[in-house]
Parts: C-alpha cells; sequence; structure tokens
C-alpha cells in the first residue's frame, strides 16, 4: 500500500500549522490547497504549472465561503433559476453581520481535526496513486484528488483554469 511521502506530509502538516494559527475548528480542504501552493518545491503546484497563485486562490475561496460556499459556477446555475445569490448574501449579512454565512468557523481550543471533506482528499489521493501504480503518495495525489472529489476545493481549483484530465496526464508523463 502506498504512503505518503515526505512532501505529502509536510503539506498537511503545513495546513495543520495554518489551521491552529488560524484558531479554526478543522484542518479544511482550503488550507490543505494553499500549503499545497504556498511551497516553492511543490510537485503539485508545478502540475499546476503558472495556473494558479496563492492569491487567486484567497479571492475565489473568500467569495466562495462569502456566499457559504457556493462557487461562482453554482451560483450561475441558481441564477439561472432565478435565485440572486449576491443579493442574498448581502440580506443574510445585513440582518446576521458580515461573514454570517462563511463556513470557516473560529474558535476551537486544542488541536483540530480533519473535515470529512479533506478526509475524503486525503483517502483520494491514495486512490489516485494506487491508479497511477505509485509506490508513493506525494502532493500530485493530493491536487489530483482535491479535483476529482466535489466540492468548494474542486470548483475553485476548476474556476481558476485547472483540470483533472490535464493534470492527471501531467502526473502520467
Amino acid at each position: 500500500m502506498p504512503r505518503f511521502d515526505r512532501d505529502a506530509r509536510e503539506t498537511v502538516r503545513s495546513a495543520r500549522t495554518a489551521a491552529i494559527l488560524d484558531n479554526a475548528r478543522a484542518v479544511d480542504p482550503e488550507r490543505l490547497l494553499y500549503a499545497l501552493f504556498e511551497r516553492a518545491d511543490s510537485h503539485g503546484a508545478t502540475l499546476a504549472g503558472d495556473t494558479i497563485t496563492v492569491d487567486a486562490l484567497r479571492t475565489a475561496f473568500d467569495r466562495a465561503n462569502r456566499r457559504g460556499g457556493i462557487s461562482d459556477s453554482e451560483s450561475e446555475l441558481l441564477a439561472r433559476m432565478g435565485v440572486d445569490v449576491a443579493t442574498l448574501t448581502d440580506h443574510v449579512e445585513r440582518e446576521f453581520g458580515e461573514g454570517a454565512l462563511d463556513p470557516r468557523a473560529k474558535g476551537r481550543k486544542g488541536s483540530p481535526g480533519f473535515t470529512d471533506d479533506l478526509r475524503r482528499i486525503l483517502y483520494g489521493a491514495l486512490n489516485e496513486a494506487r491508479e497511477l501504480r505509485s509506490r508513493r503518495i506525494g502532493d500530485g495525489h493530493l491536487l489530483l484528488s482535491a479535483l476529482r472529489q466535489p466540492g468548494i476545493a474542486a470548483d475553485v481549483l476548476i474556476e481558476l483554469g485547472l483540470s483533472y484530465l490535464e493534470v492527471r496526464a501531467r502526473m502520467a508523463a
């Protein structure tokens, strides 16, 4: 069974450290992706090419989290159904305060655990490594899994121009 390599372990450790410093309740895919793209020697970031920067990630996640985790593509779909997410978000924030829909809750003491979404990405990375017949699970497998798992992380990566199939082809090459 493949094991996490040094780079993947360092990415997960960095995400966990960020969650602790942010006083977050849990380590989530957002922090994992920040950790992945902040590392200059990250194979996963190299696989993405020059497509994604940490600043672009932060902007996209902030926009989606302000709307309660609704991505741009989901917002467009809801607009076609007659729901204006921006107006709805503004209304909720007027009633309950800025960031009321933001799922990135703060305030837990102690060591944060992993969200279910992050666990799915970590398990998915194992599957990606197996499918590619890799002996180790690297940060590139983490990126592939983040793209493959439904959720805000995949939505943000796709909106920023990444494609699962393109990254997978680069991994296999």
